[in-house]
């Protein structure tokens, strides 16, 4: 079963573990994958650990067709990984709704996800005209790099400089962190995006797949975020 090859010279690699996980890498094609699956079966068999089918996950290139991809996750029998999406809402000082938007994105780690999703959320705003501004995120780290309170590293650094040219656009500009249970609106179009269910720009009026949302946020339906203590 080979792996790849990172840069020239450089050793192959098929494989990393860690303390509760796995990531396997391997070339794409049919007989790799069914060849993993009996290594996967025949160590549960003799360890008696068996590996959670509803928890793996098969991660591809962007590159390969939908149809090769099936058949990929069917010889592994594991699930697709979804592919990330990004989505936001502007709205006015009452909650109503001003514009928003949800697009797919291919392939991106998170962290590009969700400093994406801030640029593209500030460019919309700018767009309708708005002049103060409160940006509510759910991932910390970016409103750190929005505040500069981290330093981008190089893959995020053309982002965060689109950031800052874009906050010059308006009078105010704040970014609060909020749980992703309370931001709720935006996490929905997000996932619809990445499902490729619900795709586009819209102004004035909400797609009717957040409108029950937004009327929840705007009566003040909570949801809760489930800690330990």
């Amino acid at each position: 079963m080979r792996g790849f090859i990172v840069a020239k010279g450089a050793p192959m690699i098929n494989h990393y573990l860690y303390a509760d996980d796995s990531i396997i890498f391997l070339k794409e094609n049919y007989k790799n994958a069914c060849n993993l699956r009996q290594i996967l079966d025949k160590f549960s068999c003799w360890s008696g650990q068996v590996v959670s089918d509803v928890k793996s996950t098969l991660l591809t290139s962007s590159n390969l067709s939908r149809s090769f991809t099936m058949g990929m996750a069917k010889a592994l029998r594991v699930q697709i990984a979804k592919t990330p999406g990004i989505g936001g809402v502007v709205r006015d000082d009452a909650g109503s709704f001003v514009a928003g938007f949800s697009r797919y994105i291919f392939q991106n780690g998170n962290n590009v996800v969700e400093v994406r999703d801030t640029r593209d959320g500030l460019q919309l705003a700018v767009q309708v005209g708005i002049k103060k501004l409160k940006v509510n995120c759910d991932s910390n780290y970016t409103v750190q790099l929005c505040t500069s309170e981290a330093a981008p590293p190089w893959y995020l650094r053309g982002l965060v400089q689109d950031i800052n040219a874009l906050k010059e656009k308006f009078e105010d500009v704040v970014f609060v962190h909020q749980y992703r249970e309370s931001n709720f609106i935006t996490d929905n179009l997000s996932k619809k995006a990445s499902d490729r269910t619900l795709e586009g720009v819209w102004f004035t009026n909400p797609p009717e797949e957040i409108v029950n949302n937004l009327v929840a946020d705007i009566q003040g339906v909570s949801y809760p975020r489930m800690i330990k203590v």
